[in-house]
């Protein structure tokens, strides 16, 4: 039987450690790649910015029927701007992985804190109930950063459409 190629997105927190895991270890299973959330807006910001023709440039550094005196205060805001829309998209991901990693923690301690077992149930109870709602925002965030980045690189198209 021929090994089935994988490719790993955004494997993090201990869920992803131990997908990793089993995957690496499983007979069947080739890992091509793993990625984690970094990535996508790098990767994001990679092709809105290599794709991009000399006339899309000279719109971002000397934009067309600006005044001078304009331009000198849009320049940096417009570096800025390229800059800034891949890295929101990079602290939206982690930011919304690392609140469920976080409120899950916060339940688990719980045991610890009041040192009881009788706590235990509805601790792990709610921390299931946090984790099925993670993978609930998980999908929505991947929906989310796909907009996202279509609307950068749609921008990207009008303003080259524009300029041509």
């Amino acid at each position: 039987m021929d090994k089935i190629s994988v490719l790993i997105i955004g494997a993090s927190g201990y869920t992803g450690g131990e997908l990793l895991r089993l995957l690496l270890f499983h007979p069947n299973i080739d890992v091509k790649q793993i990625t984690s959330s970094s990535y996508y807006g790098k990767f994001t910001f990679i092709i809105t910015t290599f794709s991009a023709n000399k006339n899309y440039w000279k719109h971002i550094f000397w934009m067309p029927g600006v005044p001078v005196p304009m331009k000198i205060f849009l320049i940096p805001i417009e570096l800025i701007g390229m800059l800034v829309k891949p890295m929101s998209l990079m602290i939206r991901l982690f930011a919304n992985i690392t609140a469920g990693h976080i409120i899950i923690l916060a339940l688990m301690s719980l045991i610890f804190i009041f040192e009881t077992t009788w706590v235990s149930p509805v601790s792990i109870g709610f921390s299931l109930f946090i984790g099925i709602i993670e993978i609930v925002v998980t999908a929505i965030q991947a929906y989310i950063f796909t907009v996202l980045s279509a609307l950068y690189f749609l921008e990207w198209q009008l303003k080259k459409s524009i300029i041509n």
